[in-house]
């Protein structure tokens, strides 16, 4: 896959876990957060309430992130052929010129955020 097409996928991806981190911390922090999406309100809002009055909202969020960086490393993992679905058989993601993408999919995800600062 082109260098400046990888990055950019990279950065998409690490995009999306910055933000589905701010916005269910901000969901589960601040009691006047929209939480309307949510399939299932009645466990936010008890998340809610028991961290609205926290006074540690970066931690949550921080915590969040973790989270969410460990799910996307884990499909990221699925796709590169690096789980117990492998033995079966693999999916590979391919780009517009029909060429598998790199089979460390999950490992550049993590060097991503460690080179742009999300990680240290």
């Amino acid at each position: 896959m082109d260098e400046n097409l990888q990055r950019a996928v990279l950065e998409d991806l690490a995009g999306a876990v910055d933000w589905w981190a701010s916005t269910a911390s901000e969901v589960l922090t601040d009691p006047e957060a929209d939480i309307a999406w949510a399939d299932n309100q009645r466990a936010v809002g008890a998340i809610r309430g028991l961290l609205v009055d926290s006074e540690h909202a970066e931690e949550v969020n921080a915590a969040i992130f973790e989270v969410m960086r460990g799910l996307m490393h884990s499909a990221l993992s699925v796709f590169d052929g690096a789980t117990q679905s492998a033995e079966i058989g693999r999916v590979f993601i391919v780009d517009e010129a029909g060429e598998a993408v790199s089979g460390a999919l999950h490992e550049l995800f993590v060097e991503h955020l460690f080179e742009t600062g999300r990680i240290v």
